[in-house]
């Protein structure tokens, strides 16, 4: 089992508010453009220092590994082959796992989506 986790802030509840973000700000976050999809963001207050954010979420990313991936491994499959093979066996990616506890949680925020991420795999 390979396990990734990525601690991302939590939008301040106090002082959070809904923000129509522009398509191309969507675009970057792989999220479709549309009157539906907002956003929130902290604007700051004295419960967050002023920084609009309060507290952390982490997010996991967690890669069962199965013969087909181990012999991919051991074979040297190029890691962005072994992200495809994992997924299609089910895995959740950290960028999904944003999405999912975000929309969960009515804490959509555009930075826990914002970077690709990258999972190094190591030989088990």
């Amino acid at each position: 089992m390979i396990v990734a986790q990525r601690l991302v802030r939590r939008i301040c509840v106090d002082c959070k508010q809904v923000y129509q973000p522009s398509a191309e700000l969507l675009a970057g976050i792989e999220l479709e453009p549309g009157p539906g999809q907002l956003l929130y963001q902290g604007t700051g207050c004295g419960s967050c220092n002023g920084t609009g954010y309060r507290g952390r979420l982490a997010l996991y990313e967690v890669m069962l590994m199965s013969e087909t991936l181990r012999d991919a491994v051991i074979g040297g499959t190029p890691s962005n082959q072994l992200k495809r093979m994992a997924i299609a066996e089910g895995m959740e990616t950290l960028r999904k796992a944003a999405r999912t506890k975000s929309s969960r949680g009515g804490r959509r925020s555009a930075r826990c989506c914002r970077r690709p991420f990258r999972t190094a795999v190591k030989n088990m």
